[in-house]
């Protein structure tokens, strides 16, 4: 397998743009059920035994075929085979080599996960930035596979629906990502679960709790501080917790859980959307209002008859 040697100089890495001196990375906490994957470019290109090192300004996943070889992420240099999932971070300087005589091709995907993460949808003006998903989850760099795996399969569909060009096939790639990405998610998590540290454990546990709490007292008056209270850590700690399990801070998950109950109450025709804003623990109609229409879509109004119509 090549390696570099002390006598070749490093490539160049690639700045597009050029990012001058690469500062601190802003952390991005994204909720799994925020996820849109936005793909910027799929394609399959011939492998090469070395391809220089750059960096990236959103995300990609790669799979070779016909050969395995080393990948670069950082500072670490980490071995991988033929059909396996590489995951490879924005703003994180990267390089690959192939073994000897490796021929074939490699996949590639560039992507977003949301529209919204981050939230410049340029490019061009982008500055480092991290996305990590609530709920513990995350993306192994390498992820083993076996050939003919669903998340090849998906791949594959994304690279296909990609390149056919028209309205359909790129909606059947957005899918087809969509679907890669909920697959590699359930394999990764299955993968560390094991592992999983007994703090990170007794954290999911405060945060279910108060979440318990909430879904027990869901009409009461609850703030961030007797939410906290009512776990034994302070208001800042417990933020921080909620962010990283669920991708939002508490009280913004109180709003979600008092709108989802509220959803269900709508079906109930005999109450008023007055009585269901009560039933959930709105202070007013107006701020229910708000909340529903901001997190739905819909306004109450507009959920229910779709509701009555679909019966």
């Amino acid at each position: 397998m090549p390696r570099r040697t002390a006598d070749k100089p490093a490539p160049a890495i690639e700045r597009f743009p050029p990012f001058g001196k690469l500062g601190p990375r802003a952390l991005i906490t994204l909720p799994l059920e925020a996820v849109r994957p936005v793909i910027h470019l799929a394609h399959r290109l011939p492998l090469l035994p070395v391809a220089g090192e750059r960096i990236i300004i959103d995300h990609e996943f790669v799979m070779t075929f016909g050969g395995g070889g080393r990948v670069r992420l950082g500072s670490e240099d980490i071995d991988f085979g033929p059909s396996e999932l590489l995951y490879f971070p924005p703003f994180v300087p990267h390089y690959f080599t192939h073994a000897d005589g490796a021929t074939g091709e490699h996949l590639a995907v560039h992507f977003d996960w949301s529209p919204h993460a981050p939230r410049s949808a340029d490019t061009r003006t982008r500055r480092p930035y991290e996305v990590r998903l609530a709920g513990d989850v995350s993306l192994p760099t390498r992820l083993p596979l076996s050939a003919g795996h669903r998340i090849e399969r998906e791949f594959r569909a994304v690279v296909a629906g990609w390149s056919a060009g028209h309205a359909l096939g790129r909606f059947q790639s957005f899918a087809a990502l969509t679907n890669l990405i909920a697959a590699a998610l359930e394999r990764a998590s299955r993968a560390a679960s094991p592992t999983k540290d007994a703090a990170a454990a007794r954290n999911r546990a405060r945060v279910d709790r108060a979440i318990g709490y909430v879904r027990d007292n869901l009409t009461d008056s609850i703030s961030a501080e007797s939410l906290a209270n009512v776990v034994g850590l302070s208001p800042s700690r417990l933020t921080s917790l909620f962010r990283t399990a669920t991708g939002y801070a508490p009280m913004e998950y109180v709003r979600r859980l008092r709108v989802d109950e509220a959803k269900r109450l709508l079906a109930e025709m005999d109450l008023s959307v007055k009585e269901v804003a009560f039933r959930t623990g709105f202070a007013d109609i107006y701020h229910f209002s708000h909340a529903f229409h901001r997190i739905v879509g819909l306004s109450a109004t507009q959920y229910r008859q779709i509701l009555l119509a679909s019966h």
